[in-house]
């Protein structure tokens, strides 16, 4: 008799379920790898995205350079009259840039534009007796300062040589030679990231600015000399300090021509075969007013002199307290009056006599000037659609036949300067009109 009971493992409704079983786990593995999948290539999407934007806000950095390279290569007499919309949401292609300046905390000086570097303390040429007057800074690192860029290994009563630096790690030389960059100070003993970029989480460096109390020393100090040796048609300005007869000649005819026959020959009688001081010491000798110095100042310059020359229209309070022998009430009445004296003529200082005795201006009237020839740049670049930002810092020398960049550095990593305008076109992606 035929046994028709199934052998074990046979049903076909037992093999019906394990197929459907198998089936719903390669599905779901499937799926899986295809959510897995979707994910990594929305996140390879949006990567590639940021990197495009990122590649093109740095591509409108760079159109940033040249934009700054062109107008200081159109205009070089009257810097500072450059209106800030020049600087402020310049659009290239689909995105934009902005050259921001420090908040020096003084509403009188443009939130947006160039910052001329003879508005700060230069380290390679500052003696101690400034430098140590700086809000924030020491006696020991002032003299840490000196030791560092001069020739010898003579230590100063304050500062440093090679016999320290071997002590430290990893062990290193003093340079005995100048500061390259502002960057630098940091090699010098004393000097700390806090206090020349300022401290991280919200501290203060005890600084007087609230701007600086979190954003330290670097914007006081600048390695960049040169003064502007360009009068406003393009020519040489006459060095006064050469004595040769081809320039005594050419400085009398200036003065005839700028300030009449009369005036001009009256001044010109009282040339003498010297070197001057300065600007004040030279309209005192050859008794200038405020008003015929200003028709001169363009077309002259001064040679020489120990220490770099401060534009006393666009320095900081701080820059201005460090000159040594100037003291807080004639830095409050200078402060006072720049603005409303430089607003038709912000490249002349002849308006310091008015402000300061001639006591004064005698013994440190060689430290000022009205503009020099070194300029800096704080671009931030954002791209079309908001993704990306990019931050670079240029520096450019205009003293020559034609303007050049002698610094690039790309300080992205410091951030963004909190500017309204700069975090509004990051939020809505496109430039507005």
């Amino acid at each position: 008799m035929r046994n028709n009971r199934l052998q074990p493992g046979s049903s076909p409704s037992r093999r019906r379920g394990a197929v459907l079983i198998l089936a719903m786990i390669i599905t779901f593995t499937l799926a899986s790898m295809v959510i897995v999948l979707g994910r990594s290539i929305s996140i390879e999407a949006r990567a590639a995205a940021n990197r495009a934007s990122e590649a093109e806000a740095r591509a409108i950095a760079r159109g940033a350079e040249q934009y700054v390279m062109a107008l200081l290569a159109e205009r070089t007499d009257d810097l500072e009259l450059f209106d800030e919309r020049l600087f402020a949401g310049i659009p290239v292609g689909n995105g934009q840039f902005w050259i921001v300046r420090p908040n020096y905390g003084d509403p009188t000086l443009p939130v947006y534009g160039l910052v001329d570097e003879s508005a700060k303390l230069n380290i390679n040429r500052e003696q101690w007796e400034s430098l140590r007057l700086l809000a924030g800074m020491t006696d020991q690192i002032a003299g840490a300062i000196i030791d560092w860029r001069d020739e010898d290994e003579e230590t100063s009563s304050t500062g440093a040589e090679s016999d320290v630096y071997l002590r430290m790690q990893p062990p290193y030389q003093a340079k005995n030679a100048p500061f390259e960059t502002v960057e630098e100070l940091l090699l010098v003993q004393g000097m700390s990231r806090e206090l020349l970029y300022g401290p991280p989480g919200g501290q203060t460096t005890g600084l007087v600015s609230s701007y600086y109390q979190s954003n330290g020393l670097y914007d006081f100090f600048t390695v960049w000399g040169g003064e502007q040796t360009r009068d406003p048609e393009g020519n040489e300005r006459i060095d006064v300090n050469d004595q040769s007869e081809q320039t005594r000649n050419s400085l009398r005819e200036l003065l005839r021509e700028r300030l009449g026959e009369s005036i001009g020959n009256d001044a010109a009688s009282r040339l003498e075969n010297r070197r001057y001081a300065g600007l004040f010491d030279f309209a005192r000798r050859l008794g200038l007013d405020t008003q015929n110095l200003e028709l001169i100042e363009p077309y002259i310059r001064f040679s020489g002199g120990s220490a770099a020359r401060i534009n006393v229209n666009q320095a900081p309070r701080e820059v201005l307290e460090a000159i040594d022998g100037l003291n807080v009430g004639q830095v409050n009445a200078l402060l006072a009056e720049r603005s409303g004296r430089t607003a038709n003529n912000p490249m002349t200082i002849a308006w310091v006599q008015d402000v300061v005795d001639s006591e004064t201006l005698a013994r440190i009237g060689d430290r000022f000037t009205a503009g020099g020839g070194v300029y800096s740049a704080d671009i931030v670049a954002v791209s079309g659609d908001g993704r990306a930002a990019v931050r670079v810092r240029i520096v450019v020398d205009i003293t020559g036949d034609s303007p050049r960049i002698v610094y690039r550095r790309d300080i992205t990593e410091w951030g963004l300067p909190q500017d309204d305008n700069i975090l509004a076109a990051m939020q809505t992606g496109s430039i507005q009109q």
